[in-house]
This record gives structure tokens, sequence and C-alpha cells, in this order.
């Protein structure tokens, strides 16, 4: 076996409840997300739903203001760029859409204003909920909004700049 192998064998096979009384054990990736659609947390008009482009978005944003928070986008720019193609990779998982605005969301990540906005706006992200495809495009730039090769393929000037976004 392997070390994933061990891990995965070390995990709880007691269920987590989930919306509506019902249980599900979280053994890998693909489970999580279920339990994640079932929350009990969740409004129950929204339970068992998938993810949208307005909430991967917020999820980007969440995610690289605690790299930037923890210190890691200055200590290693090269992690930096890493994690920004990850996460764009990742969230197609959820949303095909959803990877035109991990280098926005990284970016809007950097503004100190964006921040205390969202803590302003009680932890919520006004200006991305709830908008449509066409109205989220407008608000990044063209290129990134036409762009079909990234976060597979980076373009020289790009590589390691993300500091400067």
């Amino acid at each position: 076996g392997t070390l994933w192998d061990e891990d995965r064998a070390a995990r709880s096979d007691e269920p987590v409840e989930v919306a509506n009384g019902h249980g599900i054990v979280i053994h890998d990736r693909t489970s999580a997300h279920v339990a994640a659609w079932h929350s009990p947390k969740r409004p129950s008009k929204d339970v068992g739903r998938h993810f949208d482009l307005d909430e991967c978005r917020v999820w980007m944003r969440l995610h690289f203001w605690a790299m930037r928070e923890c210190g890691l986008a200055n200590v290693s720019p090269a992690f930096a760029d890493y994690y920004v193609r990850f996460i764009g990779h990742f969230v197609n998982v959820y949303e095909r859409s959803a990877p035109a605005f991990a280098r926005d969301s990284y970016r809007w990540s950097a503004n100190p204003e964006n921040i205390q906005k969202y803590i302003d706006d009680g932890c919520e992200m006004k200006e991305v909920l709830g908008l449509s495809l066409g109205k989220a495009l407008e608000q990044i730039p063209e290129e990134e909004a036409n762009d079909d090769v990234w976060p597979y393929h980076p373009y020289e000037e790009e590589k390691y700049a993300l500091e400067d976004w």
C-alpha cells in the first residue's frame, strides 16, 4: 500500500449527519463534496444543489486571501503561481466557467479595501452573488474571459509574477 491507502484506512467509517437526518461516510473527495452539497447548514432550498459560479468565486477569493494572510504569497511567488493555477484547475469540478475567474480572484485578495468591504457586508461578496455568467465575465479582463489555455500553459511574462496582480 501507499501512504494514501494508510490514510484512507485510518479514516472513520462512522456516518456524519447531513440534511434531512441522512448519514454519509466521508472517505474521499467525492463523498466530501456530496456531504457539503447536503450540509444541514445550507438553506433547505439549496440542499443537494451543486455550487454555482458565484459561490466558486467566493471560495477562490477566500482561499487566496488566506494564502496572502499567512504570508505564503510573499514568501514564495512560485508557490502562489502554482496555487492559483491549481485552484483554477480544481474549481472546474464545481463549475466549468469558474477557472477563468481564478486570476481575478487572486487580484481581489490583494486589495485590503475588498477585504474590509467583505467584512462590512456581513461576510458576503455582494458584487458577485447572483450574477449571470455574462455579467460576471464583464468583471474580468477580456483576455482572461477568452483564454482557453490557462491554467495549463503559462505565458512567459505571467510566470511567477502574480504578486504584481
